[in-house]
């Protein structure tokens, strides 16, 4: 793939790079689909319904605060899932190791978790950052004459910054 692109040129479309990664190797190697902004759903609100923000080891659920032991990728490393404990995430800090602490990530233990429905952007157009905005309206100028499909009429330099303001905490 690197050495496709280091080929051409340096300006891609998103139709330009799915079309690289499928021309790159054996022909079937790779099942590639273009993502549009329809097939992203909102699972940032989904995930509340269903699991604990902070969940507590089970085994220090009636100590204090300070002796707790709260569910961290960054403390435990090794996650092992049980098929007949469902909800429940044992964790251990090293893998296979002698310090264990079992969660229970789920909210209710028993309940159907139905896939995410809502769709993230129903607009249809995945929201920019102001700052990435000014990014693209610097880089017109650069773009090639076979390139500028990005750029006309219905681009994004016309997309609407009102949403990607009012969640400038996402990328």
């Amino acid at each position: 793939m690197k050495r496709r692109l280091w080929r051409n040129v340096r300006i891609y479309t998103i139709h330009d790079v799915v079309e690289h990664i499928i021309l790159s190797d054996k022909p079937g190697k790779f099942t590639v689909k273009e993502v549009e902004a329809s097939d992203i759903c909102d699972y940032k609100q989904w995930w509340k319904d269903y699991y604990k923000k902070i969940p507590v080891s089970i085994e220090c659920e009636h100590k204090s605060r300070k002796e707790r032991v709260f569910f961290s990728t960054s403390v435990q490393f090794h996650f092992i899932f049980e098929k007949d404990q469902k909800g429940y995430v044992t964790g251990y800090t090293t893998i296979n190791g002698l310090n264990v602490h079992t969660f229970q990530i789920a909210l209710q233990q028993h309940r159907v978790i139905q896939p995410a429905q809502k769709k993230a952007y129903p607009a249809g157009k995945v929201p920019i950052k102001s700052s990435k905005m000014s990014d693209f309206v610097k880089l017109k100028d650069f773009v090639p004459e076979e390139k500028t499909e990005l750029y006309n009429d219905t681009s994004i330099l016309n997309w609407s910054v009102t949403i990607a303001v009012l969640r400038q905490d996402d990328d």
